[in-house]
């Protein structure tokens, strides 16, 4: 380790010499120096890509320079044990942004007090996966409009071919007609003018009713194109009209929560179960319902939160206590003590599986105990309030030796 601790300052003192390295090659140039010299080993040469990984740390990605650090020098230095002992965590700035540095297979959390912990590398997954995810929609739903672009083309098309056969075929059956009365003409030419006067006329009158079925099959055929055109936009303003509601649902999930509580006072000692008949809002299924008066149901697995908060009273210095029960289990429990009116508050995120049951109680052993406040409206400022909200499911990955699954 004093061998591996040499390489590395001697690494960072080239480093400073030259006011920091300006690029990803000046980090290479740097790893390059320190394994050629003669004296280098092993040991210092894994030390060294250990001090070539960290500055390029500073950089946006190389690839070629990142093949360095994928080779057979890496594997060479984990299996002969040169990286067994870790570096300590560290936080710097370079180039006026601030890095942080963690060991391999170690992570980078932010914690919020007995709220949440983000994961910084799996929230960069979990955003490279929603990302995927849009884009993926995005091409399916360009290749719907495609498809229905090239079946208003075709169908478009084809309704003109239909009306350019029709009037072609009316063209021929009126050119057939004047030819057979032509013939007609010809024949009786040598009758008596009378007889030329009527087929004359019936030559015109059969002219105007071959123009009048010309005309009314137009207009059939215009009648028809324009319905179609209706029925074709109707489609389209359909489909726009689901695509924007599949997108809404995609930003803005719906809350599946029940919120409520207590109408009246729960007084006397031993436990009670939390009453559940003032409702406020309940948007619960197909997660969870309400499965009594003091009771609720899990529809289907997943993580359920559970906020309570209440007023508790006794007159002398007695115990308090609040607990919750999943499947007959006591999964959370909360103990205080004191006197007059107390504020209560208990929350617990818990994986409850479909068909399961789950319930709160409280207690007061003494001193005229009250249980709870009574709140027969909402915004009752002594009142008490319980809300239960389904937030999803853990990853297919979890077993049951980690406790929530």
């Amino acid at each position: 380790m004093k061998t591996a601790f040499c390489v590395a300052a001697a690494l960072v003192a080239s480093v400073n010499a030259v006011s920091g390295p300006e690029s990803p090659q000046d980090c290479q140039s740097i790893y390059q120096d320190e394994v050629n010299k003669i004296e280098s080993t092993p040991a210092t040469k894994c030390d060294a890509l250990v001090e070539l990984s960290k500055c390029l740390g500073g950089f946006p990605r190389n690839e070629e320079l990142e093949k360095t650090l994928i080779s057979q020098q890496s594997t060479f230095c984990e299996e002969k044990g040169y990286w067994s002992n870790e570096d300590a965590p560290n936080v710097r700035v370079a180039r006026n942004n601030m890095l942080m540095t963690v060991g391999d297979q170690k992570s980078v959390e932010f914690h919020r007090h007995r709220r949440e912990t983000v994961n910084v590398f799996s929230l960069d997954t979990t955003v490279t996966k929603l990302l995927a995810s849009m884009d993926d929609m995005k091409t399916t739903l360009q290749e719907k409009m495609d498809e229905i672009d090239n079946k208003l083309v075709t169908n478009k098309k084809a309704t003109e071919d239909t009306i350019d056969a029709a009037v072609k075929q009316l063209q021929q059956d009126q050119k057939d007609s004047e030819d057979a009365m032509t013939i007609t003409l010809n024949s009786f030419k040598g009758k008596i003018s009378g007889d030329l006067t009527k087929q004359s006329d019936a030559l015109d009158q059969q002219t105007k009713d071959v123009d009048k079925a010309i005309d009314d099959l137009k207009d059939d055929v215009e009648d028809t194109a324009t319905e179609l055109s209706k029925q074709l936009k109707g489609n389209v303003t359909a489909l726009s009209t689901k695509v924007t509601t599949l997108q809404a649902d995609v930003t803005t999930p719906k809350i599946h929560m029940w919120s409520g509580g207590a109408k009246s006072h729960s007084r006397g000692s031993g436990f009670a179960e939390f009453v559940l008949d003032r409702v406020e809002y309940d948007t619960a299924k197909p997660y969870f319902q309400k499965d009594s008066n003091t009771r609720f149901k899990a529809l289907k697995t997943g993580l359920f939160t559970m906020k309570w908060n209440y007023m508790m009273y006794t007159h002398s210095n007695c115990n308090r206590y609040a607990d919750m029960y999943v499947n007959n289990k006591r999964v959370i429990y909360e103990y205080n003590h004191g006197d007059s009116w107390k504020k209560n508050y208990v929350e617990i995120t818990w994986r409850i599986k479909a068909g399961e049951i789950f319930y709160m109680r409280s207690q007061v052993d003494c001193g005229n105990p009250y249980r709870w406040h009574q709140s027969s409206a909402w915004d009752n400022p002594y009142g008490n309030r319980l809300q239960v909200t389904y937030t999803g499911d853990l990853a297919k990955s979890c077993t049951s030796n980690q406790g929530l699954c």
